[in-house]
């Protein structure tokens, strides 16, 4: 394994890798998202994407599924974590 401390850029290339074989993003999460306003509920989410923040110039939002009319959307490990159920950060 890649030592985080020595070669940080070589460790989180390699944790981007890991998770797109898995068909999941690392490329936004909770470091970046603008978290002023709390996450909305899981019956929320449901209904209407949630706006988190924007990432390399980007609107980001979070939606319950893929099809709900945003482009690239990847499931998010760390907001899938949080709600216990596949999560997806569009754009």
């Amino acid at each position: 394994g890649l030592d985080l401390f020595s070669s940080p850029e070589a460790f989180l290339s390699e944790l981007d890798e890991g998770a797109a074989a898995e068909g999941k993003s690392r490329g936004f999460g909770w470091l970046q998202a603008d978290l002023r306003m709390p996450l909305p509920p899981w019956a929320e989410l449901q209904e209407a994407c949630h706006l988190v923040g924007t990432h390399g110039g980007k609107y980001m939002y979070l939606c319950a599924s893929r099809d709900m009319g945003y482009d690239g959307c990847k499931q998010s490990s760390d907001f899938s974590d949080y709600y216990g159920k596949p999560v997806y950060v569009c754009s």
